[in-house]
């Protein structure tokens, strides 16, 4: 039964390789392959392509050319793609042995084989074949005569893969035979760059080589030359005797450059009238000086050296125009206990030796550090003072008693550090000044931002004091004791501050409860502790109980009674003729306050808390601790 609309193609059907990361918008062709391998379909419908979603009509979105697909319009980048080749699952079955016929092979295209191209005999039994090298670099072709050639003929290739016909001259007569032969008349040798000539009739042989040449020969009275300026090493040729025939000879300590003309030489050896080497003298002698001269006024002298990676470096220059100044290319070393000396007496020496550097003047001349020409830097006087300038300005200096900082205007000393880590000076003026074992003094400023002030002695405590200049004498105004900060000279404990503290605190009474009005504070200066409390709504006010407040920040001091007045607002029930509230601390316990109605006519009453009522008690007091 025929089949109406596309044909079918045979064969399975096959995804091709993604080629959307080509897309660049602006290419229009593109390989078509699966799993790497070239895939050509048979026509152009039999293919199915869709570009972002969308369905490609063969013949008119796209074309193809063998296994080569080119879109009308380049795709965009970022487009992704999807191909596949059509056809029916009747061919996926391989053919019989010995089945396929000359007419199903193509006419077209090239053949791979990995193994032999096999050609047998009428019956098949036997063959003969050719076969690829097991390894081949590269690709290659050959094309073979479009003819046969004439009898004898050999097949030789041009060297670019094209074969043809040759005599071989092993049975052509006007050829040289490789086992060799008789020549009758002159033979020419050429070649690519050496050409030679046998002159029969002079009995010689002219050459013109490049290559070696060896043996012993006799050489005519003439020689033709070639000139040769391009080569960078020739070695020079000479003989091992003055006479005879001799083999010529050369030796790598003796070298020429035709390219810069310069000739290399391992060692020039003087004899004793000295050697003088003109145009710009080198002279030499066996005895006195020995001379590096120029022949031209105002020419430099320059020492070269070649490295492992460039040759003629420039290592010291003489410079002519400079009186012969010595410049440097690089370093200029010596070893330990070498020195270089400046000044006709020797006035400057810098070396190094046993680990130490040393810049020093034996004659006593000042030595003088400028940053630049006309600017102070560091000046170190003989026998005198050693001088730090800053901008040419004169800001340190040693003196016999140790260093001054003096300038013009605000003078500061500045000590910091770049990570954190701190800054300190120390003193160590009682001892021998190795700042060791505990007996110096320091001023420290801490990572934590602290400053510390540090007396510091192994066996006692030390003081730091503050003294005044005024009327032509010196006084102490204070000083830090291990008690405290004590004044005018004084150094009893007693008379010590020793002690600042602020703080809040919590009143208590041994009967119901209060409102305590707003913070009960406190502040302790030395021994002198201030107080503030404010009490009122008491829950108890009914009971003949004592009233007492306790919990003081700090026990008194004994036998340091504290007597204070209390103000006493509100509706207590103090009685009519009870002239105030008076509190006192050291009549019960340590830390309590004791409460008292002032009474004219007699002595005072105890507070009770039945004649609290809705009365409010504050009061701000001072009195002494024990510590």
């Amino acid at each position: 039964m025929a089949y109406i609309g596309r044909q079918l193609v045979r064969g399975q059907n096959r995804i091709y390789d993604d080629i959307s990361s080509s897309f660049n918008g602006s290419t229009t062709a593109f390989n078509l392959n699966i799993g790497g391998s070239a895939t050509p379909p048979a026509q152009v419908n039999q293919l199915w392509i869709v570009l972002g979603g969308i369905l490609q009509k063969p013949g008119t979105d796209f074309t193809v050319a063998d296994a080569q697909v080119t879109f009308t319009t380049a795709p965009a980048a970022g487009l992704d793609f999807w191909a596949m080749i059509q056809g029916d699952t009747s061919d996926m079955n391989a053919p019989s042995d010995g089945s396929v016929t000359p007419t199903k092979i193509a006419t077209s295209g090239d053949f791979s084989f990995p193994a032999d191209i096999r050609l047998t005999d009428a019956d098949g039994s036997h063959y003969v074949g050719i076969q690829a090298p097991t390894t081949v670099s590269s690709n290659l072709v050959w094309t073979l005569p479009a003819a046969d050639g004439s009898a004898n003929q050999i097949l030789k290739t041009n060297g670019s893969g094209v074969l043809g016909w040759a005599t071989d001259s092993a049975t052509d007569s006007t050829k040289m035979p490789l086992a060799g032969g008789t020549f009758t008349g002159d033979v020419t040798f050429t070649g690519d760059s050496s050409n030679g000539l046998w002159d029969k009739s002079a009995n010689a042989f002219v050459a013109n080589v490049t290559g070696d040449l060896t043996g012993t020969a006799s050489v005519a009275s003439t020689v033709t030359l070639v000139d040769e300026s391009s080569d960078t090493s020739c070695y020079v040729v000479y003989a091992g005797s003055a006479t005879g025939n001799r083999a010529l000879e050369t030796g790598s300590n003796l070298t020429f450059n035709s390219s810069t003309g310069k000739l290399y030489v391992t060692e020039i050896a003087v004899n004793s009238n000295g050697s003088l080497f003109k145009e710009n003298q080198l002279l030499f002698s066996p005895s006195g000086s020995a001379y590096i001269d120029h022949n031209t006024v105002d020419q430099d002298i320059i020492f070269r050296t070649s490295d492992a990676s460039a040759l003629d470096t420039t290592a010291l220059t003489i410079d002519a125009s400079d009186a012969g100044t010595a410049i440097f290319n690089h370093d200029v070393k010596v070893p330990d206990g070498g020195k270089f000396i400046a000044g006709a007496d020797g006035d400057l020496i810098m070396y190094h030796s046993g680990g130490i550097n040393y810049i020093e003047s034996p004659t006593d001349k000042t030595i003088l550090i400028r940053p630049k020409t006309g600017e102070e830097g560091v000046k170190i006087v003989a026998d005198s003072a050693v001088e730090l300038y800053h901008n040419n300005v004169k800001t340190f200096s040693t003196i016999a008693t140790g260093f001054e900082v003096v300038k013009s205007g605000h003078a500061t000393i500045q000590l910091g550090s770049t990570d954190a880590g701190g800054a300190t000076i120390y003193f160590d003026g009682d001892s021998d000044g190795d700042f060791g074992g505990g007996d110096y003094s320091y001023i420290k400023h801490e990572t934590d931002g602290h400053m510390y002030y540090v007396a510091d002695a192994p066996s006692t405590h030390r003081h730091h004091i503050f003294k005044n200049q005024g009327g032509g004498s010196i006084e102490e105004i204070a000083r830090f004791t291990n008690y405290g900060l004590a004044f005018k000279g004084d150094t009893a404990e007693a008379n010590s501050l020793n002690d600042y503290e602020e703080g809040t605190w919590t009143p208590t009474i041994s009967s119901g409860t209060f409102t305590a009005y707003q913070t009960q504070w406190y502040v302790k200066i030395g021994q002198l502790v201030t107080c503030y409390f404010y009490v009122y709504s008491f829950s108890d006010t009914s009971s003949s109980t004592h009233f007492q407040i306790a919990g003081l920040p700090f026990a008194f001091e004994t036998a340091h009674e504290t007597y204070f007045s209390c103000s006493a607002n509100g509706t207590p029930d103090l009685g009519s003729t009870c002239m105030g509230v008076i509190g006192r601390i050291g009549q019960s316990g340590t830390n309590s306050i004791a409460f008292y109605r002032n009474f004219p006519e007699a002595a005072t009453a105890n507070l009770e808390y039945s004649h609290l009522n809705s009365g409010h008690f504050a009061a701000t007091f001072s009195y002494v601790t024990a510590s």
